[in-house]
């Protein structure tokens, strides 16, 4: 709430509360604003114990404000110089941006993980494409960014505030996501399968290329979007993934044991040879999910909906399937609950 508070006083122009932005902005810098207003002319002066390096700081500066979107403001001046020196070092006037088509060029990709923290302090949202493989965003607060076809690759997002995010093809081969919180985040057609490591340490351990998965150990992912998501090889164990659309999704060999799939949909998704160990997947959406070779020992299908879904050789030993209903469903040589292998080629009708 305070947040909010500051960033709508900031967008009026409010000295102080655009100060207390830059300031977090640029925190990592050493670098202390200070912000005065009067007749709609805007001066920031930029101190730090070293004179503070005018593009790059100009550079987050005009991005930060343009992307406020600040009324009133006819012209803005930045100003540099060293702690304790009554004399400027350098200056520079900032144009704000005032079309669609200058708004979209600020918009560039982010190109660290210093530019993106920095803009998005400022209330920056979208890094669409950004180029960050192997990131290090451990618990970092970034709900509602927005990440479309950005490359995450091996990315430490543990324990990550993402709610809401915007993750729409996104690259995530190899990511650490565990204990994240993605609710409502949108991962549509997001890559979330494993990586390849090759180089002299995976020839070392595996004679050639060393396989990275995904680890979405506990991650929160209640209501989000993964629709036709590549999750095939990941590590789902103890996620939560309430009322989560998973249509068309590749779970193939994936890791859901333990996981909260309640209410969640995986029509058509593949999860061939998944495990899904004590899972609760109970009144979730199945139809037409082939979960050929799955182990589901222990699963919670209550209520579930598995209407024409491949049960061939899937592991249903000890599963609960009360109120399941299997119309048309393919279960050949499955394992059933109570242990028999179910051998009859006609479809099980309910």
């Amino acid at each position: 709430m305070v947040q909010q508070i500051i960033l709508q006083l900031a967008k009026r122009g409010d000295p102080k509360a655009l100060a207390t932005l830059l300031n977090h902005a640029l925190e990592s810098r050493g670098i202390t604003a200070r912000v005065t207003l009067k007749d709609k002319f805007l001066q920031i002066i930029l101190e730090a114990t070293s004179v503070p390096e005018q593009k790059s700081t100009i550079a987050i500066v005009r991005s930060g404000l343009n992307n406020l979107g600040l009324t009133g403001i006819d012209r803005v001046n930045v100003y540099g110089r060293q702690v304790g020196e009554e004399f400027l070092d350098w200056q520079e006037s900032v144009v704000l941006s005032s079309g669609e088509g200058e708004a979209a060029a600020i918009t560039e990709m982010a190109s660290s993980l210093e530019d993106l923290l920095n803009r998005y302090a400022l209330g920056e949202r979208n890094f669409s494409r950004a180029h960050l493989p192997r990131v290090d965003l451990k618990c970092a607060k970034l709900a509602q960014i927005i990440l479309r076809q950005a490359d995450l690759s091996r990315a430490i997002l543990r324990e990550a505030d993402l709610r809401e995010a915007d993750l729409t093809g996104a690259i995530l081969r190899g990511a650490n996501i565990s204990q994240a919180d993605l609710t409502g985040a949108n991962l549509t057609r997001a890559i979330l399968g494993a990586a390849s490591v090759s180089g002299e340490v995976a020839s070392r351990m595996v004679g050639g290329v060393l396989t990275v998965s995904t680890n979405l150990h506990g991650t929160i992912l209640t209501r989000a979007n993964l629709t036709e998501a590549d999750l095939s090889r990941t590590s789902l164990e103890r996620a939560v993934m309430q009322r989560t659309d998973l249509s068309r999704a590749n779970l193939n060999r994936a890791n859901f044991s333990h996981a909260d799939l309640k209410g969640a949909t995986l029509t058509g998704t593949d999860l061939t040879r998944a495990t899904g160990e004590k899972a609760n997947l109970t009144g979730a959406n199945l139809s037409k999910a082939d979960l050929s070779g799955a182990d589901l020992m222990g699963a919670n299908l209550s209520f579930a909906i598995l209407r024409r879904a491949d049960l061939s050789d899937t592991n249903l030993r000890y599963a609960k399937l009360d109120g399941a209903i299997l119309d048309g469903a393919i279960i050949k040589d499955a394992i059933m609950p109570d242990g028999q292998v179910y051998n009859n080629r006609r479809h099980f009708r309910k």
